[in-house]
């Protein structure tokens, strides 16, 4: 597994373009691997902050950001840095506090109760996928979600930034409610906890949802 820190500069016009659609930065983010390679599953975060813009990566394979920091970054002077992401697991066992940073896509199934006029029975339907949008409403599923993921939430968490991500995709509109939590947590299952470091927390994945970063508690 790789770690990848990459900084965008967000005053070219082709780095504005991958950042104004998720859409258009999966392919940029799945460009980063041949054609001809099954990467896996890859996570992918960007983080817009006072510091800078930056994507950040974790892959099975390690990818090639060439391409990328030509097109969207500073070739000169902002290279891509690929780690062994072996060290964050390694570091992951029972009892161990983190800091977190996670981008989630809150949402809830509606099941669907209309009976069904022929059979007079109720379809047994997944129902419609509604967003939670207010920072309560994504905190409590979060945090409801936290054991099952293989860690407790400390006291301190707190949704930095939500909104609803519109894009195209393939003439279709689509829609993604998105939220950023940070807060600090306890490792509890190692095992559970370091699987979802790579496989992701909740859906939306291939859109930029799912990523946590770690850090030590000072």
């Amino acid at each position: 597994m790789f770690f990848t820190q990459v900084e965008i500069n967000p005053q070219r016009r082709s780095s504005r373009r991958i950042l104004g659609s998720r859409h258009y930065m999966h392919g940029a983010v799945a460009a980063t691997f041949p054609q001809s390679v099954q990467p896996g599953r890859i996570l992918w975060r960007v983080d817009r902050q006072g510091r800078g813009t930056f994507l950040y990566m974790v892959t099975p394979l390690r990818p090639d950001l060439t391409g990328f920091v030509e097109d969207h970054g500073w070739p000169e002077v902002a290279p891509a840095k690929v780690r062994d992401y072996e060290v964050v697991l390694d570091a992951v066992t029972p009892g161990q506090k983190f800091l977190f940073r996670v981008e989630v896509n809150p949402v809830k199934n509606v099941l669907n109760v209309e009976r069904d006029a022929n059979t007079k029975q109720f379809p047994k339907k997944r129902g419609k996928r509604l967003a939670h949008v207010t920072p309560a409403q994504q905190l409590h599923w979060f945090a409801s979600r936290a054991e099952g993921w293989g860690f407790a939430l400390g006291e301190h968490r707190q949704v930095v930034r939500s909104e609803v991500l519109r894009f195209q995709k393939k003439h279709r509109p689509v829609t993604i409610a998105s939220a950023v939590i940070e807060g600090a947590l306890t490792v509890q299952d190692a095992a559970t906890f370091s699987e979802r470091l790579v496989t992701g927390f909740g859906g939306a994945r291939a859109y930029g949802c799912g990523l946590m970063t770690l850090a030590k508690p000072a």
